[in-house]
């Protein structure tokens, strides 16, 4: 995690190699059922896992008390962690795009030491999977549910440069920007969003 960041709960870790993982509630809200015979109130929690190594993952809970939500929320992030291979150990290379309902996020890269510069959500989203020199834009819904499962969809579509040659059986020293992105199956949009590489 970035210097001075303190998560308000610590998990067990999952796998021996891959350092402990920290919880963070994004969203709690109450939320009611209504039958024929009662309206039947609980509440929704919103919980992003994460050891700052990238490895993150979110869950959803419900139940009729707040505790019992985010405990229910918290064990389903830890069922849904995915890992990504940070660039240079603290960023992405290039402009990730990600698409859920109406809510659009893009991940970009920044110089070392430039840090964050996100919303709220995001930051704290990016900063469990250890990218601490990016930044996000998010556009159209600002749906918590929504602006989550948005970024991890970007996130989702990044490949090294070293990935993206093994699977073609390419050398990583002919990948230059508009080979890789033609064999990572970027669409032309995407392509003029597309950043430069960074170091």
């Amino acid at each position: 995690l970035s210097p001075g960041v303190v998560r308000s709960t610590e998990l067990a870790p999952i796998d021996p190699e891959s350092g402990h993982f920290f919880a963070e509630t994004l969203h709690v809200r109450r939320v009611q059922k209504v039958t024929a015979s009662q309206k039947n109130m609980n509440f929704s929690a919103l919980v992003v896992v994460g050891n700052g190594r990238g490895a993150c993952g979110f869950g959803l809970g419900r139940a009729a008390q707040q505790p019992v939500a985010v405990d229910k929320a918290t064990r389903e992030a830890v069922k849904n962690v995915v890992t990504i291979d940070r660039y240079d150990g603290r960023s992405v290379p290039f402009v990730l795009e990600g698409k859920f309902g109406a809510t659009k996020c893009l991940i970009g890269p920044r110089r070392r030491g430039m840090g964050v510069r996100a919303g709220e959500k995001v930051e704290t989203i990016l900063d469990l999977f250890g990218l601490t020199d990016v930044w996000a834009k998010v556009h159209g819904s600002r749906n918590a549910i929504n602006v989550v499962r948005a970024v991890f969809a970007a996130l989702a579509t990044y490949r090294l440069p070293g990935e993206v040659a093994r699977r073609h059986r390419v050398r990583v020293t002919d990948l230059d920007r508009e080979r890789w992105m033609n064999l990572a199956g970027r669409s032309g949009a995407r392509r003029k969003r597309a950043g430069c590489w960074r170091a």
